[in-house]
């Protein structure tokens, strides 16, 4: 299977693997119930966040059709 060489970096952001670090944001935005309204599950819960950023943080491509979830950055300001 394909890999991905990351980080991804261009001039305003870098594209990356999330990291335990970034478990507190992904929750602070995925427990949201408007901004779960527009994702294909309901809000998470912490732990439901801790194993998301786990198995994004990773994630191996094994078989046709899996897809990936990079965490994002602006450039030199670290964090989501």
């Amino acid at each position: 299977m394909p890999e991905i060489n990351l980080p991804i970096r261009t001039e305003r952001l870098i594209l990356r693997r999330f990291e335990s670090t970034d478990l507190d944001a992904f929750h602070a935005y995925h427990s949201l119930p408007d901004t779960a309204r527009f994702l294909p599950w309901e809000a998470k819960s912490y732990t439901k966040s801790m194993e998301s950023v786990g198995k994004y943080a990773n994630f191996t491509f094994d078989k046709e059709g899996d897809w990936v979830c990079l965490a994002i950055e602006a450039e030199g300001q670290p964090g989501l």
